[in-house]
């Protein structure tokens, strides 16, 4: 029979073994751990190297006066008919793949929709609209040529505040817009006005159509496979973090029959 000796010689390699086990995994861990974080430091540092090139054209303050748009109104209540968004101006802005660059400002953050147009003109692309909240808004927004359309809400023309009445009624806009942009036919990349747009998203949206309806950002703070991949991040570790539609992407599809 076994001695207490042998029992406990028997339990001693049990737990080395196990120790064994558990190292290896935690090494395998941390190789994966540092290949990430080196991976996003080298697209960091990518994203360094490019910010110290000058631009091959400037971020203007606003599209450029040839940008074809209907003419300004002379105040908030004249032509407003003009603006409307209708199916055809949707698909007038959708580009050969149907996609469409979308986001809205008040008259409040009409200069955030300036930069954000601004540097949708500087990539080359046309494809692209900014909603006006209210009255004053679109009559500035038209001013500047900037492709615009009538979203009146009758919310604040000033700051909306996170967490408040006012910014709740703005998700309810929000919502009616994508509708509406799904009913046209498009395929919308609506995105908040600070959330700039820095690449052309299409090549990256292609690539995984037809299987993506929906392409949603979220708040997590590191890449959850190759960074330099630019693939999808791996939905059992990024989905523990709140999703974050300050980029968010649908297919018409996604919009039920």
């Amino acid at each position: 029979s076994l001695t207490y000796r042998d029992e406990n010689e028997r339990l001693r390699e049990q737990i080395a073994e196990l120790q064994a086990k558990l190292k290896k995994r935690q090494e395998a861990k941390d190789e994966k751990e540092v290949a990430q974080m080196g991976a996003a430091a080298a697209a960091a540092a990518e994203l360094q190297r490019q910010a110290q090139q000058p631009p091959q054209q400037a971020v203007a303050s606003h599209p450029p006066e040839t940008a074809s748009h209907p003419p300004a109104a002379s105040n908030a209540s004249v032509g407003r008919a003009a603006y409307r968004l209708t199916r055809e101006l949707i698909r007038s802005r959708c580009n050969a793949h149907n996609i469409i660059l979308v986001t809205f400002v008040n008259f409040q953050r009409c200069d955030y929709g300036l930069t954000w147009s601004g540097h949708v003109v500087r990539l080359g692309l046309s494809n692209y609209l900014v909603g006006a909240m209210d009255g004053k808004a679109l009559e500035l927004l038209a001013s500047k040529k900037v492709p615009t359309f009538d979203m009146e809400s009758g919310l604040t023309t000033a700051d909306y505040g996170w967490g408040t009445k006012n910014f709740r009624k703005l998700g309810l806009r929000k919502c009616e817009l994508i509708l509406s942009l799904l009913s046209a036919g498009a395929d919308p990349i609506v995105t908040d006005a600070d959330a700039l747009i820095t690449r052309d998203p299409t090549p990256f949206v292609m690539r995984l159509r037809p299987e993506a309806q929906v392409l949603v950002t979220s708040d997590h703070l590191m890449a959850t496979d190759d960074a330099a991949a630019e693939s999808l991040e791996l939905p059992k570790r990024a989905s523990s973090s709140a999703w974050n539609i300050g980029y968010f992407y649908l297919h018409h599809s996604a919009l039920p029959a």
